[in-house]
Order: C-alpha cells, then sequence, then structure tokens
C-alpha cells in the first residue's frame, strides 16, 4: 500500500510543478494545509477529502478498480 501512496504523491507533484504551482499555490486554492499537501507528495497517507481536493485544483481525479484476487 505504501508504494500506492507514493505513486500518488508523484503524479501530484508532477502534475503541481507542469502547471507551474507552488504548494502554497495548491494550498491557498483547495483550502488544504500546505503541510497536507507536502505530506500527500511525500507519498504520506492522507484524508480522502483532502486528496480529492487536491486532485481536482490540479485536474487529476482518482479512480477504482477491481483487482483480481487469488480465489476468484
Amino acid at each position: 500500500m505504501e508504494n500506492d501512496f507514493n505513486k500518488i504523491g508523484e503524479s501530484v507533484r508532477s502534475r503541481r510543478e507542469y502547471l507551474g504551482y507552488t504548494q502554497n499555490d495548491v494550498s491557498e486554492i483547495s483550502g488544504v494545509a500546505e503541510r497536507t499537501i507536502r505530506s500527500i507528495e511525500g507519498g504520506e497517507n492522507t484524508n480522502l477529502s483532502n486528496l480529492v481536493k487536491v486532485m481536482d485544483v490540479l485536474g487529476l481525479e482518482l479512480s477504482v478498480q477491481i483487482k483480481h484476487l487469488e480465489n476468484e
């Protein structure tokens, strides 16, 4: 699971930089604390609501996929 958070964080950071936003810019637009944005980009677990707010500002979306289970 930690690897998934790292991938999300890398995507958020990459998109933010591509758009030319600072972490402070994203914080002000999303209403999410800059410290939380640093945590997301660092691959730390965060509250889903905050993640969705940040991703929305950056034009990203989170999707859920059904994964194959061994007993299926």
